[in-house]
């Protein structure tokens, strides 16, 4: 080896050693000073040919950061502690994305399963009347949750009622999904990481300087894959939005809504609808859905007065979860499971 050589071999390794420890000192300075918590583990999920990702069976984990995240999945792989519904009467499917799934809460703060609760205990007893299988997944949007119905009714039973909670992230969602990105996630099983997942996932949810890198280039992907169409739709483009009616998400998903009504027309079951966004934050979609519903004979949850009312008698009372997850506080899942439990009450099972 040439003198040369030699010295160029030695600048690239110095290079290497410092840009090490860069990232070791940056890593610490990171955890201790300004950690970030994604929500949710890469590895709680596993490639699905038709729905991108679900989350894997028989799966119970517990995972601590900035809050408490627990999933628990059935061997069928919904998110309940049951691992079967073969004994109950009656089934609910309660589809939509993290508000349905509880993201960032304890498997047992969820509205399906407050409701679950709320259905089945009469005197003091547990009964096995309803059957309530969760199906929401974070990040689902309409498509990938009629899918979801339609496998579950096989895997399960075809269902007597079907809850969809929509969400103003759904038509975004849902545009995702068609345009195949929701099948490149770096997840267990996925055709386009192969052998490097494990490690991947490692690095993308441990490492708190590449999770900054994941989400920058997260962003700079979305502005430029979907840029054209995002500006179109007001998804990141909010000018004048308001005024073009491009904020009412649920209007521009009329058509998925329809399509759930048929899919419930097709089983024989109920359908009933509500929205995600709080009171004067959702831009005409929780009232147009209501009327929506109302002409479509629909269910509708309407669980926006019961919470006006509640933080007009107790303006402290917090709203949304203190931590990286976001979400709503249990108390607000609690109404809405009451208020869909109601509408189960109130709407007799089809006659099959």
């Amino acid at each position: 080896m040439t003198p040369k050589k030699s010295s160029t071999y030695k600048k690239w390794a110095l290079m290497l050693i410092v840009l090490m420890a860069s990232l070791v000192i940056a890593e610490i300075l990171l955890r201790t000073f300004a950690p970030i918590y994604l929500v949710g583990r890469l590895d709680w999920y596993q490639y699905d040919e038709e729905l991108g990702i679900r989350l894997k069976p028989g799966l119970h984990d517990l995972h601590l950061s900035d809050h408490q995240s627990e999933v628990k999945t059935s061997a069928l792989g919904t998110v309940n502690f049951q691992e079967n519904f073969d004994d109950y009467e009656t089934v609910i499917f309660t589809a939509g994305d993290s508000y349905t799934q509880g993201t960032g809460l304890p498997a047992d703060a969820t509205y399906p399963f407050q409701m679950d609760i709320l259905l089945n205990t009469r005197s003091g007893e547990y009964r096995k009347d309803f059957a309530v299988v969760n199906l929401g997944l974070a990040a689902y949007g309409a498509d990938q949750a009629i899918i979801a119905i339609d496998r579950w009714a096989e895997l399960v039973a075809s269902p007597d009622y079907i809850l969809y909670f929509g969400c103003p992230n759904d038509f975004f969602d849902d545009f995702l999904f068609q345009q195949g990105y929701r099948h490149q996630h770096l997840v267990d099983g996925s055709p386009l990481w192969g052998n490097f997942v494990d490690f991947l996932q490692w690095i993308l949810d441990d490492l708190q300087v590449f999770k900054r890198v994941k989400i920058a280039a997260g962003r700079a992907r979305d502005r430029l894959r979907f840029g054209s169409e995002s500006e179109g739709s007001g998804l990141f483009e909010k000018k004048n939005a308001d005024e073009r009616g491009l904020r009412n998400v649920a209007l521009r998903q009329e058509p998925k809504f329809e399509a759930l009504k048929e899919v419930a027309d097709r089983m024989g079951a109920t359908l009933i609808v509500g929205w995600t966004s709080l009171p004067g934050e959702d831009h005409g979609s929780y009232e147009w859905l209501r009327a929506w519903a109302e002409k479509n004979d629909v269910g509708f949850a309407d669980w926006h007065p019961t919470v006006t009312s509640v933080r007009n008698a107790i303006p402290e009372i917090p709203v949304a979860n203190p931590h990286s997850s976001g979400h709503y506080r249990t108390w607000i899942n609690s109404v809405i499971a009451r208020v869909y439990a109601e509408q189960v009450e109130n709407r007799p099972r089809p006659d099959r």
